[in-house]
C-alpha cells in the first residue's frame, strides 16, 4: 500500500515510471534554449512535436 503520493504517481510505482521515461530522455545541454525558442515560435505543444517537426524538416532538406 502507498503512505503518500508524489504528483499523482503512487510512491511504489515511480521508479518504475522513471526508468521508463528514461529511456526516451535527450540531454539537449546548450540547445536547451533555442529547443525552447523552437516550441513556442512554432505553436507546438509538446517535445515529441519538436522533435517530429525537425525531423521531418530533415528528411524533407536531405532526402528530397
Amino acid at each position: 500500500w502507498c503512505h503518500f503520493l508524489i504528483g499523482y504517481v503512487c510512491c511504489n510505482r515511480r521508479p518504475r515510471y522513471d526508468k521508463a521515461r528514461g529511456k526516451t530522455r535527450v540531454n539537449l545541454g546548450a540547445a536547451f534554449q533555442r529547443w525552447r525558442d523552437l516550441r513556442e515560435r512554432k505553436g507546438l505543444k509538446t517535445d515529441e512535436e519538436v522533435a517530429l517537426f525537425l525531423l521531418d524538416r530533415w528528411v524533407t532538406l536531405v532526402w528530397l
